[in-house]
């Protein structure tokens, strides 16, 4: 709670109210502000800050299907943990003693791995129902937070966390430069900040172009349209040298030959990177010229292109002035 203040008036005085505890965990209960009277609910676990209506409902569907399918204990290899550190540039040791913020957690891939020091504090923020995956897959790592909030109006407090890191999400929100001021707000001074959004192609690929009619479906008719096509790509692809071109009207994610999974998850993780590539609402891709210069618009110092095309690391100067929590 210490880190938490009320999002519409910015009060840090929060109460918590008839909460019901399993395990040290509050399952359910009430937040409260004592100066505006605003409450919100507690349900299974997750504090919830928003309605039940969003931008993100296609994410619901998506994460609760395959809720352990990009966890590193489900795979049994490291992808996880290789990804935030290659996008990140930082060690999960490297935050021992810290406490970090994710914007955009998901089912909490990213936030197991650095979880796993239990010297960390971690909250992870989704606007979507991707948090209820979460939570079952996190609730045993007493050093874990999931809240379901708008990362535009967070329930917590300014300047609060030593790092503050986005992996593939705020390329989902209404403005991706508006996300992303947003969750600097977050970083302590000193602290860090690290995102990675969709690259900008010169030439559309055929799932920048589907995205437009599938976004319009709802999302059980567009998992169902995807399902049923899915098997056809995933055929043609393995056809030598032409498979890629005949398949490539019917646009699916594919790492076989890249990642170390077995042929199941494999499916598993096509199914639901294409999925993430043309359901959701909202997909912006950008240039790392871009990411510079939303850099230099908040005055971050120690700028860092990753080796990840559009990932980004900063610093918060230390002597910034201070915006109030």
């Amino acid at each position: 709670m210490q880190y938490f203040k009320c999002p519409d008036c910015h009060n840090p005085d929060l109460e918590l109210e008839k909460a019901r505890v399993e395990k040290e965990r509050v399952m359910s209960g009430r937040i409260r502000c004592s100066a505006c009277n605003s409450i919100w609910p507690i349900i299974d676990g997750v504090p919830r800050f928003v309605s039940s209506h969003n931008y993100a409902r296609s994410f619901g569907a998506e994460w609760n299907l395959f809720s352990k399918t990009q966890l590193d204990s489900h795979t049994g290899t490291t992808i996880s943990r290789d990804r935030f550190i290659e996008v990140t540039q930082t060690q999960p040791s490297e935050l021992k003693g810290k406490v970090v913020l994710e914007c955009g957690c998901g089912m909490g891939r990213f936030l197991e791995v650095i979880a796993q020091n239990p010297d960390t504090q971690v909250i992870g923020v989704d606007f979507s129902v991707a948090v209820d995956a979460a939570f079952k897959n996190l609730r045993d790592y007493p050093n874990i937070t999931i809240v379901q909030a708008d990362l535009f109006r967070m329930p917590l407090k300014f300047a609060s966390f030593d790092m503050v890191y986005s992996i593939g999400v705020l390329h989902h929100t209404p403005s991706t430069r508006s996300a992303l001021h947003a969750i600097a707000r977050h970083v302590k001074h000193g602290g860090l900040l690290a995102i990675w959004v969709y690259r900008k192609h010169l030439v559309p690929k055929p799932h920048h172009l589907y995205h437009y009619v599938m976004r319009r479906l709802a999302p059980e008719k567009a998992l169902r349209f995807i399902r049923l096509y899915h098997p056809i790509p995933w055929a043609l692809r393995r056809i030598p040298l032409i498979g890629k071109a005949l398949a490539s009207p019917l646009p699916i994610s594919d790492y076989r030959g890249i990642l170390p999974l077995s042929p199941e998850q494999q499916k598993e993780w096509s199914f639901l990177d294409t999925i993430d590539k043309m359901t959701p609402w909202y997909i912006w891709r950008h240039t790392p010229a871009e990411l510079l210069q939303w850099a230099k618009e908040l005055a971050f110092t120690e700028v860092q292109l990753g080796a990840t095309p559009c990932s980004i690391k900063m610093r918060r100067p230390v002597m910034q002035a201070r915006r109030s929590a």
